[in-house]
């Protein structure tokens, strides 16, 4: 059993790869981060701004949304730049970005660590939805053991 995203588990079952999502892997776990002392204070004050992010990634699906409820273009209002997720805090630190919207433990790394805020959670009950990945396994290993995974998911479920 692993961790998905649920873009990744239904492209690979699209292809045919025996994998099945046995439940819910994170609830609200991504945000939009901004330096800590910015202007920025509202998703529309990124226009112009530079926005890390990572191409193809439930996190590009959720920025994309968040531009688009701002009234922003994504390919003229804002400078979307590649940048790795474990390299977005130095980049936000060190303003290379303006902004980054990530998965945890990034965002709330950016907040500990006294350079990043939040500036938005990017779920929103009429589309997008609040798990964005999965904990997957194959049909295979349901067969063979059910147990085992249950006990998988009860200790995920306990600690989260």
């Amino acid at each position: 059993m692993c961790g998905s995203t649920v873009a990744l588990a239904l492209t690979a079952a699209s292809k045919g790869e025996p994998v099945v999502a046995v439940c819910g892997l994170c609830n609200k776990c991504s945000a939009l981060v901004v330096r800590k002392d910015s202007e920025i204070h509202k998703p529309s004050d990124l226009k112009g701004k530079k926005i890390a992010y990572v191409p193809g990634t439930m996190h590009h699906v959720l920025l994309l949304e968040v531009l688009r409820r701002a009234g922003l273009d994504p390919e003229k209002d804002v400078h979307l730049t590649r940048v790795d997720f474990f390299d977005m805090g130095q980049a936000l630190s060190q303003g290379a970005v303006d902004a980054f919207l990530s998965g945890e433990p990034y965002p709330s790394l950016a907040v500990v660590n006294g350079y990043g805020r939040i500036l938005a959670y990017p779920y929103y009950g009429d589309d997008i939805g609040t798990i964005n990945a999965v904990m997957i396994t194959t049909r295979d290993k349901i067969k063979n053991n059910r147990r085992l995974l249950q006990q998988l998911v009860n200790a995920h479920a306990m600690a989260t």
